[in-house]
């Protein structure tokens, strides 16, 4: 499962004042090259994220992955998108992954 094999890093929320949630983070896969060991194989696709508000789960968010796709040899790649649900401004946010993303493996 490609999923399991992508991590989330330094997550950041920054709302803005029209109450929209930015949300940037670092995203790496880690993977074996077992189909074409010789090739440069990247994940292209979409990364599904829950925002969460304390422990109150509010809103889906998707990270589109670059044009490129990203290295599955663990190079960091910046991600953003948009938490749009109204929110206080200050408060403890905190992301995990969604179980259904919709990733692939192709050569780059």
């Amino acid at each position: 499962d490609i999923l399991n094999c992508m991590t989330l890093d330094h997550v950041h929320f920054d709302k803005t004042e029209s109450g929209i949630l930015n949300v940037s983070a670092k995203v790496k896969c880690v993977m074996q090259k077992e189909v074409l060991p010789t090739a440069n194989m990247v994940v292209d696709g979409t990364i599904r994220a829950k925002v969460f508000l304390q422990d109150q789960f509010v809103e889906d968010i998707y990270f589109i992955l670059p044009r490129d796709g990203i290295s599955i040899e663990g190079k960091d790649v910046n991600v953003h998108s948009l938490c749009t649900t109204a929110l206080p401004v200050k408060a403890n946010y905190r992301l995990e992954l969604g179980t259904d993303s919709n990733l692939w493996v192709m050569e780059k």
